[in-house]
C-alpha cells in the first residue's frame, strides 16, 4: 500500500479509501488511485477485508445504520402485518438486517402522499444509505427515485417498470424466487400423484412480474413429458367467475395451477370437491397455511438475500443502478397439504430431467 501511495503522491489512508471507493474521495482521485494499484500489481487481502468489514460491522452495532424498507401496497406497520406474505418479507429484512448490525425502517409511498422523490430527499437528510424495495402494487406511475444516492435492492422487478411491455426496465440488484423451477417442481410432484391434465389459471399482471417464467416453464413442461400442447392457461387482465367456469367446461382439468384464493369456492359452486374431483396447487403459499397444497415461495430467505445485495454495496460505498445487476435465485419448498390428492391414482412420476 505504501508503495502505491508513494506513485500517487497520496497518504495510506486516502489509498486506503480509494481502494474501499469511499466517497468521501473525488470519483476522479478514486479510479486514479485504483489505476495506480491495478498497474503496480496491488491486491487487498481478502481475509483482512472481511476482518475489517467484520469490525466495521460491529461498531455499527451500538448505532446501527439503517435500510428503508419501501412499499406502496400499505400505508402503515400495522396494515403490512396483516398480510402474511408482506409480513414474511418484512420480519425476514428485519431479521436479516439485524443480525449484520444494521437497521431496517419502514416507509409508504404513494401518488398522493409521499412520492419516491421526496422520500429520497428525505432519506438522504437522515444519512440513510440503504434502500431496499420491498414488492410494490403496480399503482405508481414511477420510481422515481434519486438512486445515485443509495444502495439499492429490489424484491422481485418492482412494478409500474416491470408492466410496461417493451419498455425499459430498472437495473437493480434482485432478490427473488426462482419462478421456473417452481413451476418444474409443482408439476413433477403432480404427475408423480397421477394428475395427467393440469391447467394454469393466473392474472396477466403475475405473468408480466414474473417474466412469463410460470407460463414458459408450465409449457415447456407439457410438451417434455406429454409431447403434446398443454391446456391452454387461464390468462385474462382479470380473473372472472364467468370467464373461469367457461374455461374449466371447455378443457375439463384434473387439477388447477394457480395464485388465485377464490377457485375452490367458484368450484364448489358447481358441486365440485376439491381435492376430490379436482385437485389445487397454491403457487405462493402464504406463511402459516396448513390447508394448500403447493409451494411454499419462502419470502423470509428472500428478503434476507435482498438485504445482504445491499450490505455488500454499502461495505464497498457503490450507490446508484448497477450497469449489471445481479439477480438472486431463491429455491421454493414443496407442501403437501389438503388440496392435492395424497398418492397416485394412476401412472408412476417422471424423473424431474425425463
Amino acid at each position: 500500500m505504501q508503495d502505491v501511495a508513494r506513485a500517487a503522491g497520496v497518504s495510506r489512508a486516502t489509498v486506503c479509501y480509494a481502494l474501499r471507493n469511499d466517497q468521501q474521495l473525488p470519483v476522479a482521485t478514486r479510479r486514479r488511485i485504483q489505476r495506480i494499484a491495478r498497474k503496480l500489481g496491488y491486491r487487498t487481502n481478502p481475509l483482512v477485508s472481511a476482518l475489517m468489514a467484520n469490525l466495521r460491522a460491529s461498531k455499527k452495532r451500538d448505532h446501527p445504520l439503517t435500510i428503508a424498507y419501501v412499499t406502496d401496497c400499505f400505508s402503515n406497520v400495522a396494515q403490512l402485518r396483516t398480510h402474511a406474505y408482506h409480513r414474511g418479507i418484512f420480519e425476514g429484512a428485519f431479521g436479516r438486517a439485524e443480525q449484520a448490525g444494521f437497521r431496517v425502517e419502514p416507509f409508504f409511498i404513494s401518488d398522493g402522499g409521499l412520492t419516491p422523490r421526496r422520500l429520497s430527499e428525505v432519506l438522504y437528510t437522515r444519512h440513510i444509505g440503504g434502500l431496499l424495495l420491498a414488492p410494490m402494487s403496480g399503482r405508481l406511475r414511477t420510481l422515481a427515485f434519486r438512486w445515485d444516492w443509495f444502495s439499492c435492492a429490489s424484491i422481485g422487478i418492482p412494478m409500474p417498470d416491470r408492466a410496461q411491455a417493451g419498455g425499459e426496465r430498472l437495473r437493480l440488484h434482485v432478490a427473488e424466487a426462482h419462478h421456473y423451477n417452481a413451476m418444474q417442481m409443482a408439476r413433477h410432484e403432480m404427475h408423480g400423484l397421477g394428475y395427467r391434465r393440469v391447467g394454469l389459471v393466473m392474472q396477466e399482471m403475475w405473468d408480466l412480474r414474473l417474466d412469463d417464467a410460470w407460463t414458459a416453464s408450465y409449457t415447456a413442461y407439457e410438451k417434455r413429458i406429454y409431447a403434446r400442447p398443454p391446456i391452454p392457461c387461464l390468462r385474462p387482465e382479470m380473473i372472472t367467475e364467468q370467464a373461469f367456469h367457461a374455461w374449466f367446461k371447455r378443457y375439463r382439468p384434473d387439477a388447477i395451477i394457480t395464485h388465485d384464493g377464490r377457485i375452490i369456492a367458484w368450484l364448489e359452486t358447481r358441486g365440485m370437491r376439491v381435492p376430490c374431483d379436482v385437485g389445487i396447487c397454491h403457487m405462493g403459499i402464504p406463511p402459516g397455511d396448513e390447508f394448500y397444497s403447493g409451494l411454499y415461495q419462502n419470502p423470509e430467505l428472500i428478503a434476507a438475500a435482498a438485504v445482504d445485495l445491499i450490505i455488500e454495496q454499502m461495505y464497498h460505498n457503490e450507490t446508484g443502478l448497477p450497469a449489471q445487476p445481479r439477480v438472486l435465485l431463491i429455491g421454493s419448498t414443496w407442501m403437501m397439504r389438503k388440496t392435492l390428492r395424497q398418492k397416485a391414482v394412476a401412472g408412476t412420476a417422471v424423473p424431474m430431467g425425463a
